[in-house]
């Protein structure tokens, strides 16, 4: 439709922005801006476009776009702080969530994904645990599984992980197979045969066929020389190809 310059509404703009933001095509989504000012102006599509431009990894174009927002909305600044923080740009996503809260806009799920993330790594632990404490405390929001991936990395990357086990006792909410995965991947970097093998078990409780979750543990194993609990961990499991 752009190349035979048929005119695009409203709907089709906004539905061809969130096809951009899934796949990440930013020529397309230049194009469909043009169209935009082009037809005389944003109107609802502009926190729309911030999103796409964030997932096509332009934060230069969507801060751009950001800029012109006479009220931004949580989606948009979730958006600018997201593509921040998944570029790696983690102390202009932690200077956006200040922004944020100071001009009167109360964070969400979204937006502590991507400060904790920020916090994560930028090794910022006290700060971290201080946003994930007011999130409960203060904004009345629940705590995500999420939210507790981005605490393992943190508290994992500090090799903190007397402090991880208790915070794991303790969640309020139901584990899933990333969480274990995570937590694998940090026992595996700090060679914590106990907290790994404890993440092992809760991930194949789970899913007994998670063969990531029998890399990650064999891998455990053998830097720490465990030659035989590699065996016995891929008995009974020759559907699992052993890598380590």
């Amino acid at each position: 439709m752009l190349e035979d310059s048929i005119p695009l509404d409203d709907v089709t703009m906004i539905c061809g922005l969130q096809a951009c933001s899934e796949v990440g095509d930013l020529d397309i989504c230049k194009q469909i801006h043009i169209a935009t000012i082009s037809a005389g102006g944003y109107g609802k599509k502009i926190v729309t476009l911030v999103h796409a431009y964030a997932s096509c990894a332009s934060m230069q174009d969507a801060y751009s776009v950001f800029d012109e927002l006479v009220q931004a909305n949580i989606i948009s600044w979730g958006a600018c702080m997201a593509g921040y923080a998944g570029e790696g740009n983690f102390t202009v996503c932690l200077k956006m969530h200040e922004a944020m809260l100071l001009s009167g806009m109360n964070p969400n799920e979204v937006t502590f994904s991507s400060v904790l993330s920020a916090c994560s790594h930028s090794g910022l632990s006290i700060e971290a645990l201080e946003y994930f404490d007011s999130m409960v405390k203060d904004y009345v929001l629940m705590q995500e599984p999420k939210h507790y991936v981005n605490m393992i990395d943190l508290l994992g990357r500090a090799g903190d992980f007397k402090k991880l086990k208790s915070m794991l006792d303790s969640m309020p909410v139901q584990a899933n197979l990333n969480m274990w995965l995570s937590l694998l991947g940090m026992c595996l970097r700090h060679g914590n045969i106990e907290l790994g093998k404890w993440a092992f078990d809760q991930a194949t409780t789970l899913n007994p066929t998670e063969s990531v979750a029998y890399i990650l543990m064999s891998n455990i194993y053998a830097e720490s020389a465990f030659e035989a609990n590699i065996l016995g961990l891929f008995g009974g499991t020759q559907h699992i190809t052993k890598q380590y």
